[in-house]
């Protein structure tokens, strides 16, 4: 019997099965870490809100009103991440921030083609809670 014939049409078989697999992975990774990117960044963008609105010398003589602290965190998300839809909103104690992003790839359908993340950021009793909404 020829083996040898027979583990090469086995090979050439599931070689594009492998291909396609490395591949996932791969588009997987990516997604994965500009995902996590996003989340982070978004996290700090917040947190440097809320020292903003914590400062009590910037609010209460009036340097910074709450749009202008909206406009410092949407220049400060722009310089760090891309994305395509973003809503920040400044209230008193609160920071709201969502970030969208369409992907483009092999697996954009899992993630329905967007990540989305949104987080709220408050003031509570001098401490900072930033929750994932």
């Amino acid at each position: 019997m020829n083996s040898k014939g027979q583990t090469l049409v086995l090979f050439v078989l599931i070689l594009p099965l492998l291909f396609i697999i490395l591949i996932m992975l791969i588009n997987y990774a990516t997604i994965s870490l500009e995902k996590q990117k996003i989340d982070n960044n978004v996290k700090q963008t917040i947190e440097y809100g809320l020292n903003l609105k914590l400062d009590e010398k910037v609010v209460e003589d009036g340097v910074l009103t709450n749009s202008e602290i909206e406009n410092k965190l949407s220049y400060l998300l722009s310089k760090n991440i891309t994305y395509d839809d973003l809503n920040i909103d400044v209230s008193d104690n609160r920071i709201f921030i969502m970030v969208s992003k369409s992907i483009n790839g092999f697996l954009s359908s899992i993630f329905n083609g967007r990540i989305n993340i949104s987080y709220n950021g408050e003031i509570i009793d001098d401490k900072f809670v930033i929750e994932r909404r």
